[in-house]
């Protein structure tokens, strides 16, 4: 996943005013754990290629939460790290034996099939296959470009940018995990997860607070609380989400933050207030290494831009 981060975004350090004590809480409600199945009703194992032997997963939106889809792969051996990309669902990195990857999407629509998408995996990320999520409308065109192609040429792009539709603020919930080296720079090195909940909450009929609430956890799925965490994290708000900038009245307006290991979850997010009518969009969280500036991860994060857009 690495990428250069653009030089306009500058390092800075900024206070994030959010409490984390009721937001902790709902990791454990919301999260499942690293060494759980994935939920979801396409599971299928893929085990064609030893040693890799990996379960995907993908669950459609909820009653209790009608806009998020959620991605999962499972790692079944546990004697191998498995670096897999997923291209469409969003899910690139390294999954440590016996723990699963989860990765959240957003849309206000409902899903229009599930669909094959490709999935390229191996320590060397030179085998692929392709497998069944949920896809959404804005998921079409991404779809398109596989389609016919090998799946070892392609490369990641952006989604199609969709006009949507104008909703009311709704609160949002969702978990997402992710695993990054000890040591960016050696790919043999120890995982730890960064994990928690993303979402919004409507704070009024034209205001919300979005966040990305986490913690740090071990290989043995212990706490890390101590130790220097060489990574850091920054909303990309750039393209559509520019419009948010001059809306963010508290919180992290695109500054870049050093994760941190803590006995208690960490908040990073921001407050919006607006006027006339929203649209439902995903703001996508980079994880850079802190020496280098490189994107070595993410999560999506729901967020509400101003609609129509502008």
């Amino acid at each position: 996943m690495h990428r250069d981060l653009p030089l306009k975004l500058v390092v800075t350090f900024c206070a994030i005013t959010f409490a984390s004590q009721a937001l902790g809480q709902e990791i454990e409600k919301y999260l499942p754990k690293a060494t759980g199945p994935c939920t979801g009703e396409l599971e299928k194992r893929h085990q064609s290629d030893p040693p890799w032997d990996f379960t995907t997963n993908s669950r459609k939106p909820t009653p209790q939460q009608p806009t998020v889809y959620l991605h999962c792969i499972f790692n079944n051996d546990p004697k191998n790290v498995v670096e897999v990309n997923w291209f469409v669902p969003g899910i690139k990195q390294a999954i440590p034996g016996n723990r699963s990857a989860i990765g959240p999407k957003y849309s206000s629509e409902l899903p229009v099939g599930y669909p094959e998408g490709c999935l390229v995996f191996g320590n060397l990320r030179d085998k692929s296959l392709k497998a069944q999520f949920w896809a959404r409308p804005e998921d079409a065109e991404q779809l398109n470009d596989e389609k016919g192609k090998d799946c070892l040429a392609l490369q990641r792009t952006g989604g199609r940018k969709e006009e949507g539709k104008a909703v009311k603020f709704s609160d949002i919930v969702a978990p997402f995990r992710i695993f990054l080296h000890k040591d960016p720079t050696s790919p043999s090195s120890a995982l730890f997860a960064f994990e928690g909940i993303t979402g919004v909450r409507a704070t009024g009929p034209r205001s919300y607070q979005a966040y990305v609430t986490y913690r740090i956890r071990d290989a043995d799925d212990a706490p890390l609380t101590d130790g220097a965490i060489p990574y850091l994290i920054v909303p990309d708000l750039r393209g559509e989400m520019e419009s948010l900038q001059k809306l963010i009245v508290a919180g992290n307006k695109g500054d870049i933050v050093p994760l941190s290991a803590s006995k208690e979850p960490t908040t990073v997010g921001f407050e919006v207030k607006g006027t006339g009518d929203w649209t439902l969009r995903e703001l996508e969280y980079l994880v850079l290494d802190r020496e280098k500036k490189r994107v070595v991860g993410n999560v999506f994060s729901p967020v509400y831009v101003p609609y129509p857009p502008k």
